[in-house]
């Protein structure tokens, strides 16, 4: 077989350049002038079968959840975020009977506990700060139980939480996920 011929046999194989010039002894950049003869280009090959020429290792996992079958290339348990979202309702379920009521304050509804944060702080709460229930029932509006955060530190300390609850559920067994 010609040198030629098998550079274009290692390329759609799925080698890179630098992968198919160590097998044959030859420099990426010949390689890359062999493939350009022979109107091979490699970022084409990519955008039409990603996972064959990409660098990065996928995953293949089952969704918990739906029981779809799913490939990434990054760990992940679920398949999508609307599983996830509907597992950690799952996990959480003392949220859904909690509701809070919005108060009319000076033409604007506000939720009570932003309104008592912002008189106690004298001040109007931004976009970017939010309040956090210290024991977790929205109910529970004294200023002892109020924590003002971002909102970026607030979603970290709760998907810590979820993350402790589900690991529990996985180790008894409740939920079975596999990653292969």
């Amino acid at each position: 077989m010609t040198s030629n011929a098998l550079v274009k046999e290692l390329i759609l194989q799925g080698n890179n350049y630098a992968e198919v010039g160590k097998k044959l002894n030859l420099s990426r950049e010949r390689i890359r002038q062999i493939a350009k003869e022979m109107n091979i280009n490699i970022k084409t090959l990519q955008k039409e079968n990603p996972k064959k020429y990409s660098r990065r290792k996928f995953f293949s996992a089952k969704c918990p959840n739906c029981g779809k079958r799913f490939e990434r290339y990054y760990k992940t348990i679920f398949c999508s975020r609307r599983c996830y979202g509907t597992t950690l309702k799952e996990v959480t379920p003392e949220k859904q009977n909690q509701s809070f009521r919005y108060i009319n304050h000076k033409g604007k509804t506000k939720r009570p506990y932003r309104l008592i944060m912002e008189k106690y702080l004298k001040r109007k709460l931004n976009s970017k700060e939010t309040i956090h229930h210290i024991d977790k029932n929205i109910k529970n509006n004294k200023l002892s139980n109020l924590r003002i955060m971002s909102k970026g530190a607030h979603t970290k300390l709760h998907r810590k939480e979820f993350q402790k609850k589900f690991q529990k559920l996985l180790s008894k067994k409740i939920l079975l996920v596999s990653l292969t």
